[in-house]
């Protein structure tokens, strides 16, 4: 019993000494209390953000490496039904010549990817002359043209930002 008040004393004298009152300093503790279990509170919850924010930037890296992987390929396979594999080829604004800038001649279905123009020529009879084959305005994700025919020296302008996808019939 005498251990006990002691104790108490003390802790009295302790708080009197120090200039703060018994009541101020329950109260500063009670304080301290709820601020240290608002700040366990916020902590958790800013754990869980950051945690969040992780998987985000490994998500969004994850995507544009793909993204990216997929924009510098010029060509890209297509499954048709689920055991052919069509080899699309995909050209951006220039000029190309069917046999010599690898596209084979055959019949191409046109896909626009992006707005632009594309022409398409085939070989006239004397050499220089040419018949133009396609003239036309493209859309991204529209098709342009089907079973358009592309023989040997058959030549594709593609202008005005445009490209397009040549899809093998």
């Amino acid at each position: 019993m005498r251990k006990i008040l002691f104790c108490l004393a003390a802790l009295l004298l302790t708080g009197c000494s120090s200039g703060v009152s018994q009541k101020e300093y329950e109260s500063l503790k009670d304080e301290k209390e709820s601020l240290s279990a608002e700040y366990n509170d916020l902590k958790q919850k800013y754990d869980a953000v950051l945690e969040l924010s992780i998987q985000y930037n490994k998500d969004l890296e994850e995507a544009n490496s793909k993204l990216e992987s997929k924009k510098d390929s010029k060509e890209t396979l297509v499954e048709s039904n689920e055991t052919d594999q069509i080899k699309v080829i995909e050209l951006s604004t220039g000029n190309y010549v069917v046999g010599v800038d690898d596209i084979s001649p055959g019949r191409y279905d046109v896909e626009g990817i992006s707005m632009g123009n594309v022409k398409m020529y085939s070989p006239g009879e004397s050499g220089n002359s040419r018949n133009i084959i396609v003239d036309e305005i493209i859309k991204e994700n529209e098709s342009v043209y089907k079973g358009v025919s592309l023989q040997k020296y058959s030549q594709i302008e593609i202008t005005n930002g445009g490209s397009i996808n040549l899809i093998p019939r």
